[in-house]
């Protein structure tokens, strides 16, 4: 993310969602249930807003030549399904959820804010 740098970590309490799905706390992020379920995850744990980098697929998309040879390997097939089922999720909710920056590459949601539909 370009604008990271933009982010307070002093004044805020931020997380990053590196291997989606690795390690969250209780009971743990939802994969596989859909962008509400997430979406209901992160509002209980008191996570308002949610960032992603939606041009680029976080630099991590299903056609990238490397994560296409490591599929042979379980463990980074696993990691690599679940990162791209938070990923579908994000790009769900940034048709759901109001979008309070977009600069074409990347979108903040507020999760609490329902978008207005045309």
């Amino acid at each position: 993310m370009k604008n990271l740098f933009l982010l307070n970590f002093k004044r805020n309490k931020i997380f990053l969602a590196d291997w989606p799905g690795g390690s969250s706390p209780p009971p743990g992020m939802p994969l596989y249930k859909g962008s509400e379920a997430l979406a209901d995850y992160l509002t209980s744990q008191s996570i308002k807003y949610v960032a992603y980098s939606y041009a680029k697929e976080a630099l991590f998309s299903k056609s990238f030549p490397t994560f296409a040879m490591d599929r042979e390997n379980p463990w980074l097939r696993n990691q690599a399904d679940n990162a791209w089922d938070f990923q579908a999720n994000l790009k769900e909710l940034g048709n759901t959820r109001k979008r309070i920056y977009d600069d074409g590459d990347i979108f903040i949601l507020d999760l609490s804010s329902r978008a207005i539909q045309k």
